[in-house]
């Protein structure tokens, strides 16, 4: 029904109280996560990211995979002070890995990256582990995974795949900044979260 709404007759602020009706009488995961994305873009609501963020939370809690990493990018952004939103990267790398679980490519891409990486003094660099989520991204279609398959990991050998010593993951990404990574990763994801969607431009 509020897809229908939404879609058709493009009344949507009808289609976000039925969106938030839904999710949280019925628990309906999509629903949960469309009410996010109205939060979000300021679609028939006032644009709220903190409201977005909790949506999302609940959305993932219910099996929606895109809900899980738009909560781990909320928890990672780079104005998270103005998404009212406190950063947290443990939280955001588990919702990250709920996110790969529940099939969400994107989700296996961003935590394969912050395990390639590392977050200094707080998330300790795991070649094998990056390894392993930028596999199942590949297979789930994400061609930034499959190209670190290819360059990357390619370069760092099998050997020292299984060794997570940090030195070697240190060797493999050529004192690449993390700050950058996580910048561009950021970029890539909403440039392809936009073109599926369209949810997040001003209306």
């Amino acid at each position: 029904m509020g897809q229908f709404v939404e879609m058709l007759k493009h009344d949507f602020s009808k289609s976000a109280a039925i969106y938030r009706s839904t999710c949280e009488d019925f628990n309906n995961g999509p629903s949960c996560m469309r009410f996010a994305q109205h939060c979000l873009s300021g679609r028939g609501v006032p644009a709220d990211p903190q409201l977005a963020f909790q949506y999302n939370q609940k959305a993932c809690q219910l099996g929606e995979g895109e809900s899980c990493l738009m909560a781990a990018m909320a928890c990672t952004a780079i104005d998270s002070k103005k998404l009212r939103v406190e950063t947290n990267y443990p939280m955001a790398l588990d919702y990250m890995k709920q996110g790969c679980a529940l099939g969400n490519a994107n989700s296996c891409y961003m935590a394969g990256g912050m395990y390639l990486t590392g977050v200094p003094g707080v998330i300790e660099k795991n070649t094998f582990l990056a390894y392993k989520h930028d596999v199942r991204a590949c297979m789930l279609g994400n061609g930034f995974a499959c190209a670190n398959l290819s360059g990357v990991f390619a370069s760092i050998g099998a050997d020292q795949l299984w060794d997570n010593s940090s030195s070697s993951t240190t060797s493999a990404v050529n004192g690449m900044e993390w700050r950058g990574k996580q910048i561009l990763a950021h970029s890539v994801i909403n440039q392809m979260i936009q073109q599926k969607s369209g949810l997040y431009s001003n209306v």
